[in-house]
């Protein structure tokens, strides 16, 4: 399974919920996380991942700097978490 298949599962997945999945694009910071995700009032930075796969060092740096502003960072690398992660936020 490729990342991609991750990554489109989780939009599927947000749009079915009610929330929003935005690519995130960050000129001239390495490390960003993939998509921002908001649902049910609560914003979340996602970083994604095929099955298995790590982030790098500067996508963990990254993390930590939002993690150090109280915002909301996961990594995700499979179908399963990303069910996971929607049941929760969604409280399904």
């Amino acid at each position: 399974m490729l990342e991609q298949s991750v990554e489109q599962h989780l939009r599927k997945r947000v749009i079915a919920a009610g929330g929003m999945c935005r690519k995130w694009v960050c000129p001239g910071h390495s490390g960003a996380p993939d998509r921002i995700v908001v649902l049910n009032k609560q914003i979340w930075f996602i970083e994604l991942k095929r099955p298995g796969g790590k982030s790098s060092r500067l996508q963990r740096e990254f993390q930590s700097e939002l993690r150090k502003q109280d915002c909301n960072v996961i990594a995700i690398d499979c179908k399963e978490l990303v069910n996971d992660f929607i049941d929760t936020i969604a409280g399904m």
